[in-house]
């Protein structure tokens, strides 16, 4: 017998069961979880690497001006000797780097200190930089690296520690080595906790300044 084709048409007006709209709804939220979960790791990724771009911009900036610094001016020992709180043969004077350009005109580097009072101790998420009065309290210092890093590591280590453009009075000289520096530098994402967007750099650069 069969079937009457009304009865047909009403069967399949009467919409989906309950067992159809349960698998619907069950494949629906799995392919939304499998989306939601694209979408995190997309952006995660996306972030890790603005944060990789930003620290190896950061860093190849400080480094690039470092080294152009060194190479066209001079160290200025008397800075060093100037301040009483920093050494240059010591890791007090580690922290800093003074030098002074073809003009005369003070360029100094430093960490900051996470001590308001104790400007040259270090320790600082940032890399400060002064042309002027820079031995001085109250001198203007510029942050040089981004707000979207932390400084780590900011070493330098100048060599002589002596200046060999300064005569002993019997027209000698204590030292006859061409000044260089060797720079340590580290800098980390602001907000990598897990270090993952870490840069640890190490250069030396000669100075091509001389007096004699």
């Amino acid at each position: 017998m069969k079937n009457d084709p009304q009865q047909q048409r009403q069967q399949r007006q009467q919409g989906f069961s309950l067992i159809e709209i349960i698998i619907t709804l069950a494949i629906f939220s799995i392919v939304s979880l499998v989306a939601i979960d694209v979408f995190l790791l997309v952006s995660k990724n996306q972030d890790r690497f603005t944060s990789q771009q930003t620290v190896e911009d950061d860093s190849r900036f400080v480094i690039t001006q470092l080294t152009r610094n060194i190479q066209a001016g001079e160290i200025d020992y008397d800075f060093y000797n100037a301040v009483a709180e920093i050494d240059i043969a010591d890791a007090t004077g580690r922290g800093v780097l003074a030098l002074r350009d073809k003009a005369g005109q003070q360029i100094v580097y430093r960490r900051a200190s996470v001590d308001p009072t104790k400007p040259w101790q270090g320790g600082g998420q940032t890399l400060e930089v002064c042309f002027a009065g820079c031995e001085l309290p109250g001198a203007d210092w510029e942050n040089l690296t981004s707000i979207e890093v932390k400084v780590i590591d900011a070493q330098f280590w100048v060599h002589p520690v002596v200046s060999p453009w300064q005569a002993e009075s019997d027209g000698s000289y204590a030292v006859n080595t061409q000044p260089y520096v060797t720079v340590m530098y580290g800098v980390q994402g602001k907000n990598d906790s897990n270090q993952e967007n870490t840069i640890q750099l190490q250069t030396t650069v000669v100075s091509r300044f001389y007096q004699r």
